[in-house]
């Protein structure tokens, strides 16, 4: 029987542990080392990409759907809401279909992305308006997606990225003699 996607990967990181073992110089296995943390994280990622990206575009089209049931309810003479609803009928238009590839569902994502973030500047700018008072609620839930979808786990890249930023702070801070 053939190996998966998975299996495949899993079959690359037994071979670099291999190859790890007979590498002399410290730098080759610490190469060897890396490559295998950057294989696991592909598989960990590969493994549940397409579940996270089919119900992350589920939530982010009921969010926006209902946001926009809400802006056609309020005066459209602010051309901000205006926008936003051209805006999100684009972003709602076609649905994720039959195309599950990660290509496919990764563009659908981006394109929700890019739409709730117009909808949450116009939350944030209207937040204190009574008439904008139905939309908060949205808001909140909009919040809560993307903490979510942030907390998800951290991965090696979100580690050193953090790692790097705090060298950088350090950096500019004032040396103490």
């Amino acid at each position: 029987m053939r190996p998966n996607d998975l299996e495949l990967l899993r079959l690359i990181e037994g071979t670099m542990l291999e190859l790890g073992q007979e590498v002399p110089s410290a730098y080759s296995k610490a190469q060897a080392q890396f490559c295998f943390m950057l294989l696991e994280d592909l598989a960990n990622r590969w493994n549940e990409a397409a579940h996270h990206l089919f119900h992350d575009i589920r939530e982010l089209e009921e969010i926006l759907g209902q946001a926009r049931d809400l802006l056609k309810r309020l005066p459209q003479d602010d051309p901000q809401v205006s926008s936003l609803l051209q805006t999100l009928e684009v972003a709602l238009q076609g649905g994720v279909g039959e195309d599950l590839r990660l290509s496919a569902l990764e563009e659908r994502h981006r394109r929700l992305l890019g739409a709730l973030e117009r909808l949450l500047c116009l939350c944030e700018d209207k937040v204190n308006e009574p008439a904008y008072e139905a939309l908060m609620p949205v808001r909140s839930r909009a919040y809560q997606h993307l903490r979510r979808e942030a907390a998800r786990g951290w991965t090696f890249w979100d580690i050193l990225s953090f790692r790097n930023y705090i060298m950088k702070v350090k950096q500019s801070l004032p040396q103490e003699s």
